[in-house]
């Protein structure tokens, strides 16, 4: 495919290419944290407003609007803005297969990552099912506790999950 080369090794040929669902999902939204972060943004607005009067008065006057922004930033991302930030990043991200290797790119805030993963037999995979699906791996020496690579937010989980099966395999 367009695109892979030097990153694949000889042999080597990708075998499926997705991408997260890039919708909104409020995976982990809780009341509290949102009313927080609204009281935070609250205070912040009213802060920098404040800080802003006060510029003339010195060095100390552009000290209280610049911090007021940051903790502005702080309290909307509290309040909600995380799960905007989240789906921007899913729509930035490419999950691709290969019959060695499984790899997760992005490309958000002008970075560019591409992390790679082994995929042989010895590596634990499993599904989490749900209306969107994910698809996670794991080399079986790491350790238990670490956190497990994923594509995550697939509507087509168990396809992948059959197709990273046959790449453990050999057969892909």
């Amino acid at each position: 495919m367009d695109g892979w080369q030097g990153y694949l090794e000889p042999g080597e040929r990708v075998v499926w290419q997705g991408r997260p669902d890039p919708g909104l999902r409020f995976d982990g939204f809780a009341p509290g944290t949102t009313v927080f972060g609204l009281a935070v943004a609250g205070f912040a607005l009213f802060f920098t407003w404040q800080g802003l009067g006060a510029v003339a008065s010195g060095p100390l006057g552009i000290l209280f609007p610049v911090a007021g922004l940051a903790f502005l930033g702080l309290g909307l991302n509290l309040a909600g803005g995380r799960f905007f930030l989240d789906a921007w990043v899913r729509r930035h991200t490419t999950y691709s297969l290969t019959n060695r290797r499984a790899f997760i790119a992005t490309a958000a805030f002008g970075r560019r990552r591409l992390r790679a993963f082994p995929i042989d037999a010895s590596t634990v995979v499993d599904l989490v099912d749900g209306p969107l699906q994910s698809v996670g791996f794991r080399g079986s020496r790491t350790a238990l506790n670490a956190p497990r690579a994923s594509f995550d937010g697939l509507a087509d989980g168990q396809a992948v999950l059959a197709l990273m099966e046959r790449v453990k395999a050999g057969t892909a």
